[in-house]
């Protein structure tokens, strides 16, 4: 089983690093680097979103439902989309103990 799968590692490294490397740019300060997070959080969950709702196989059961089958966009089998709520939320946890 693979840790990152399909287009994992290219949202993984390009979209976070990306995005913290041009917060260290700006300034590096916990406000400047939870904001940069919070965008690169956004940005993963609509990223992984897209990719979730066009790239999935369905099948239908013998009951009539459909499932979601296929190896799916993951790091360490977390779909990206949820990178970015984690990304996020760590983001705005720097954000709201910089201020004061």
């Amino acid at each position: 089983m693979a840790v990152v799968g399909r287009w994992g590692a290219v949202a993984g490294f390009l979209g976070v690093g990306g995005f913290l490397w041009l917060g260290s740019r700006f300034g590096d300060t916990p406000r400047v680097t939870g904001f940069f997070a919070v965008l690169a959080g956004v940005t993963l969950f609509m990223f992984g979103q897209r990719l979730h709702e066009h790239d999935d196989e369905w099948v239908t059961d013998n009951n009539g439902q459909r499932i979601a089958v296929g190896q799916g966009h993951h790091v360490f089998w977390i779909q990206i989309r949820w990178w970015g709520l984690l990304v996020g939320a760590g983001g705005m946890v720097s954000l709201v103990t910089s201020v004061g």
